[in-house]
């Protein structure tokens, strides 16, 4: 998905992984996850890099 970029064919993947497992909580969160990546991806807002540090703590390093 990284690699190719393709948000919308993975958020279609993983909305169909959780329609037919609905409380699998790893697909809700990829779903989730690759949902914002898209709508960044589109465009619609910009997509912020963080490393580590600041993913875990919310702060930037």
């Amino acid at each position: 998905m990284h690699q190719r970029k393709d948000y919308r064919r993975a958020v279609e993947l993983l909305e169909r992984a959780v329609a037919q497992e609905p409380n699998h909580p790893v697909f809700q969160q990829h779903l989730l996850d690759v949902t914002d990546l898209a709508a960044g991806d589109a465009g619609t807002r910009e997509v912020e890099k963080r490393g580590v540090f600041a993913h875990l703590t919310g702060r930037r390093s």
